[in-house]
């Protein structure tokens, strides 16, 4: 039995060793944090990639996890001018999207139903930016038809719909088809829906209606259909595809199911997977948003950008080592508050083991641990149990432990100021005025581990000082002592150099000749001291440009400007000062209220006092008023709230407990409603200030004061309703009722509302006239037909249409007259609706889009048939415009002449006439902007085709890869032997070749060392049980 417990603690702990840990993942042209050969089970760990690249994950800093000896995922660096996958208003791929696409990268796409492409109709990735295509919508088109009641519509998820579609309309349960079932979009306006009649009416109260239906018609979109069962069907049975908004839907194996999945970082929720039954789709899946994060709430050592929707993430918070949890909640990010975490050492096995050998040495008194055979059995049970509580314990205690307490500092402070600090956590220190940290820097910084701090703080007196040379060190260790005219070498540290280039120290006449260190131009020395003051980033001898410092001060004092400094050209821009909080020099005075003590004259920041409120008053939150720099922070005496002397009762209900005869101001009883009612809101009465606010039993089928927007009542409103009352409503002035229905009818406790919709006046069209007599007033949808003028002619429709309460009017041009077609400006967006034709003279204005911002004017002109375009710019590093000039102008390309000349590429002319596209040959990469335009008659920056590299084909087998180029930037690893592969890069034109090793040589060792394992504890059993 001894024998059996001592092999299975060694089975469970050798097993653990060797299935849960994880080698440390390959990562070109990134780094780890922590890096290390082996990483345990459970453990996170970091990574970033070096200047020039990404993380594959669309964030700035990546994270995997090591479970039972496999990451979580492959960590990835990619070009940094990569994009991730794009979408597109209107539209979807053409194909399945991927991941992340190389610069230059083009991605066709395919747009929506009822829309078109206005110019290209792919998406080009430029320097980690697409430029989109943009789908328009087609004239003549039609918006999803109005609701109707009692009515359900057959139709695909889309929200425009072309000329000449088709709607089939099936009436809801106990409603029978009175007219037509289908209604057509006939040039943007549809025809008239079908009603539908009560079915009792029609039938007589004793008709019978199945209502048993199969499995699948849980699934239909719209449960009122009446169907007496419903059978899968192909998807081509419901002709158009779903749409799934930042997705895509892909057709299974079989034709009977479609898939669904959603771009990065969306989370689908809903179903899987969309079946057709009846000619409509199951419930479509929907793709919920990312969370943005707030960068400004975290450290920047955690870059990541975006939350899936239901994620949890813990970030380091600014400033102090502190942790807070984020997560991600219906697309809003709900931050944590930032609290201390220590981490709990996984070493419970070595503890145990420790705690056993004293155990054993204790027993039996000796220097060396007994074999299990020298043990009683009641020896071996009170082992059993000590070692079961030390593995419980051990973590807690390891925690403890390896926490620190505050150092001790004489004529210093601390920031953070605590008793108890945990293990790896980092505080600053700083010296009262005189005194500078024995650092030879005037802050300084300690770290905790394993209970333990990093070295002593110490506040000496700023005149000390030691031999040294600044900002160096010596390059061999010194000596004790050294014979005249010998010489050693220094080394200047990071961010600095040696003045006059010279670099050796030398010995002359008992005294030292000492190079000497500058700093680097572009770099800041160390701020100016700010007493009573602390900067909360680690110290540094040279700062780079653009760093910004953060202050903050100690206890009793303030910040007077900025809490930050920044380094410009090698300057400080400003330095903080910390000045001491003001005391309060007047005594504190509550109304209603009187001191608990005697009152000074004088009391310092921080101070407080104690006030007692007169009878009948109550304190509204604190009892003290308190010193806030030189101000009383006073509490506030209310009215005592008086208590119900009275028992609550309830219309149609009844107490859920017996009554009380008193009450006190917020307390509340809980009732019960009886038997056919229903509670409106709360079931509880609450007493408030000697009044109860009693709840409400209402009769569920009854309906409460209806409200009709735009509308009112023709009579005086009763309070409630019984199902199937009606009322008569009349629209204000300038609307008029849809279908001219004014009843509001009750029915089982829910309002069927009229809607009144907004009139159009009377239409004007310049240089034309109507064909019919004009009226004072029209309903949305109607139209009016015009004429124009004698030598005049229209340009598009030559109908009015009313909409919402405004007229889409047609244009009428003199003959001779050029017009415009609606204008396009790359990155931005029009201020108002565009019309399909402008006459000479007329401007549109527009908006720049995020990250952009206009040069030189923000309108567009129509001038002889061409638009005089407003051009929108990248914004530069600082704020900026890249290329500023006040009065760009984009123009037609034709205006620059002769189109630029790519060497080993072309350019093509794009729809519009405004943009050049370029293009490079098969296997060159194009660096630089994948359109041209030509602004103020000149070609913008023309773009550049690198050439590929050429591999050389003795290094790699032909059999695995047949591949002789890679395109510029491009990796790839290819085998140099059958076992092992090489990793080969294309960098500037010429190829770099890695090392040629085995990739999977650790796996298949470990898989061996399992084996191994394996073996040796099932021996063992076997000869425990023999």
């Amino acid at each position: 039995m001894k024998m059996k417990i001592i092999i299975l603690a060694f089975c469970v702990w050798s097993c653990r060793a060797v299935m849960e840990n994880c080698p440390c993942p390959p990562l070109d042209n990134g780094f780890l944090v922590p890096h290390l050969e082996i990483y345990e089970h459970g453990i996170n760990i970091s990574y970033g990639c070096e200047t020039g690249w990404k993380p594959a994950l669309g964030t700035r800093w990546g994270e995997i996890t090591c479970s039972n000896g496999t990451w979580s995922h492959s960590p990835r660096c990619i070009d940094s001018t990569s994009c991730f996958t794009p979408y597109a208003s209107h539209a979807k791929p053409a194909h399945h999207p991927t991941a992340f696409y190389p610069h230059a990268s083009l991605l066709p796409f395919v747009c929506d139903r009822g829309y078109e492409f206005d110019g290209t109709d792919s998406a080009l990735c430029l320097n980690a930016t697409w430029r989109l295509p943009v789908c328009k919508r087609k004239p003549h088109t039609c918006d999803s038809p109005a609701k109707v009641f009692n009515v359900t519509v057959m139709h695909p998820n889309q929200d425009v719909f072309e000329n000449g579609d088709m709607l089939k309309y099936v009436c809801a349960e106990l409603y029978m088809q009175a007219a037509l079932e289908f209604m057509t979009c006939l040039y943007g306006i549809w025809s008239p829906a079908p009603d539908c009649d009560d079915i009792l009416t029609v039938l007589g109260e004793t008709a019978v209606f199945p209502h048993q239906v199969s499995e699948f018609s849980d699934d239909l979109s719209d449960a009122g259909s009446p169907v007496r069962s419903a059978t899968p069907h192909t998807v081509r049975k419901c002709r158009t595809e779903p749409r799934l908004e930042n997705g895509h839907i892909a057709q299974l194996k079989g034709g009977m199911r479609l898939s669904a999945e959603c771009l990065p970082f969306y989370k689908l929720e809903g179903p899987a997977e969309i079946r057709c039954v009846m000619g409509k789709w199951t419930e479509l899946p929907v793709c919920k948003p990312p969370c943005t994060l707030d960068r400004t709430r975290f450290d920047s050592d955690h870059p990541d950008e975006y939350l899936m929707e239901g994620e949890q993430k813990t970030f380091f918070c600014s400033g102090f080592k502190q942790k807070r949890n984020v997560r991600c909640v219906n697309g809003n990010a709900i931050y944590g508050e930032c609290h201390s975490s220590g981490r709990l050492l996984n070493q419970i096995f070595i503890s145990s083991y420790v705690i056993l050998a004293l155990i054993l040495k204790n027993m039996f008194n000796t220097t060396t641990i007994p074999t299990p055979y020298q043990l009683t059995t009641e020896k071996m049970r009170t082992i059993i149990i000590i070692l079961a509580f030390s593995i419980w314990s051990c973590p807690a205690v390891l925690e403890i432990v390896l926490n620190c307490r505050r150092p001790k500092l004489m004529n210093g402070f601390f920031v953070p100021h605590l008793d108890i600090y945990e293990h790896s956590v980092n505080i600053s220190y700083g010296c009262d005025t005189g005194l500078k940290p024995a650092l030879e820097t005037w802050w300084g910084e300690i770290t905790c581990k394993d209970g333990q701090w990093s070295h002593n703080p110490q506040c000496i007196d700023k005149t000390h000082c030691a031999p040294h040379v600044l900002n160096a060190h010596a390059e061999q260790p010194l000596k004790t002592s050294y014979a005249p005219n010998e010489e050693f070498n220094f080394k200047c540290e990071p961010n600095f150099e040696f003045e006059s280039g010279n670099s050796k120290a030398r010995c002359e006449n008992g005294k030292w000749t000492l190079p000497k260190c500058k700093r680097k131009p572009e770099f800041c020395a160390p701020p100016p001291r700010v007493f009573n003051g602390m900067i909360i980033q680690p110290y540094q001898d040279a700062f780079k440009n653009g760093a910004q410092l953060n202050y903050v001060c100690a206890d009793g004092y303030k910040i007077e400007g900025n809490d930050y400094n920044i380094c410009e050209n090698g300057q400080w821009t400003n330095s903080p000062t910390c000045v001491e909080k003001s005391p309060c020099s007047r005594e504190p005075a509550v109304r209603n209220a009187r001191p608990a003590d005697e009152l000074r004259r004088s009391y310092n920041h921080g101070d407080t006092v104690q006030f007692i409120c007169n009878r009948g008053y109550t304190f509204e939150d604190t009892d003290s008023a308190q010193c806030e720099d030189g101000t009383w922070k006073l509490p506030k005496c209310i009215v005592e709230k008086s208590p119900c002397s009275s028992k609550p009762a309830v219309r149609n209900a009844r107490p859920a407990d017996e009554l009380r005869r008193s009450y006190n101001h917020g307390d509340t009883v809980q009732f019960i409603c009886n038997r056919g009612y229903t509670f409106e809101d709360t079931d509880s009465a609450q007493c408030e200030d000697g009044t109860w606010k009693l709840p409400e039993c209402i009769d569920p089928t009854r309906c409460t004061a209806p409200r009709v927007a735009n509308a009112q009542p023709s009579g005086t409103l009763e309070s409630s309703y019984r199902s199937g009352d009606y009322v008569v409503f009349r629209c204000d002035r300038g609307y008029e009722f849809e279908r001219r229905h004014p009843y509001a009818t009750c029915a089982d406790g829910t309002w069927r509302l009229p809607v009144c919709q907004k009139l159009c006046g009377t239409p004007s069209v310049p240089n034309a006239r109507p064909t019919v007599g004009l009226s004072t007033s029209y309903s949305t949808g109607s139209y009016v037909v015009f004429n124009c003028n004698s030598g005049y002619e229209f340009v598009g429709e030559h109908y009015a249409k009313c909409v919402d309460g405004n007229w889409e009017l047609p244009v009428c041009k003199s003959r001779d007259e050029t017009v415009c077609s609606a204008p396009h400006v790359p990155n931005a967006r029009p201020v108002v609706d565009l019309t399909l034709f402008y006459a000479t003279g007329r401007t549109v204005r527009f908006v720049c889009d995020s990250g952009y911002e206009f040069e030189g004017t923000d309108t567009a002109r129509c001038e002889g048939g061409i638009w005089r375009l407003p051009v929108c710019k990248g914004r530069g590093p600082h704020g900026g415009s890249l290329h500023p000039d006040p009065d760009a102008v984009l123009l037609p390309v034709r205006y620059c002449g002769t189109q630029p000349l790519i060497e080993n590429g072309d350019v093509t002319e794009l729809a519009g006439g405004n943009e050049l596209k370029a293009q490079c040959k098969r296997l060159y990469k194009l660096t630089g902007p994948g359109t041209i335009r030509c602004v103020n008659a000149k070609w913008t920056e023309i773009p550049v085709c690198k050439p590929p590299c050429k591999l050389d084909r003795t290094k790699i087998l032909h059999t695995h890869h047949p591949d002789e180029y890679l395109q510029e930037g491009e990796t790839k690893r290819f085998y140099c032997s059958y076992r092992d592969q090489i990793d080969i890069s294309c960098i500037h034109g010429t190829p770099v070749y890695g090392e040629c090793k085995c990739i999977l040589c650790f796996i298949e060792t470990k898989a061996i060392t399992a084996f191994l394992y394996l073996q040796i504890h099932l021996s063992l059993f076997s000869a425990v049980i023999i």
